[in-house]
């Protein structure tokens, strides 16, 4: 995995977890808060929710961080290739140039190039 991959693999295993025991903390407080009031089934079953939903979002959350990461690595791979190819592609180029030297940037100078891609 290249170091963009490590990085979005790491960010999104952090906010995956952040967010599953966030809501896990909010769902046992406010269970708690009910519990209060007297109404136990309402709070065992809000602490059921909130840990099934949290487990789920973390999942989801590192799940697609992984796919991305994937995605990322894939792109700089593919890019990584594609210059090489460039770079194994050399421009032969050929310059003459018209017109007095010692006034170089003189409004009459002709310049005439020409290039070819050369294949290695």
């Amino acid at each position: 995995m290249t170091m963009v991959g490590k990085i979005i693999y790491g960010a999104g295993k952090l906010v995956g977890n952040t967010a599953e025991y966030s809501i896990e903390l909010t769902g046992n407080v406010v269970a708690n808060i009910v519990g209060l009031s007297g109404k136990q089934k309402l709070a065992l079953n809000t602490k059921k929710c909130s840990t099934v939903v949290g487990g789920v979002v973390g999942k989801t959350a590192k799940i697609a961080a992984a796919i991305t990461a994937v995605v990322a690595d894939t792109t700089v791979i593919a890019t990584i290739n594609t210059a090489k190819h460039i770079a194994e592609s050399a421009v032969q180029t050929n310059i003459r140039i018209y017109g007095q030297s010692e006034k170089f940037y003189d409004e009459d100078k002709y310049i005439e190039v020409e290039y070819k891609t050369v294949e290695k």
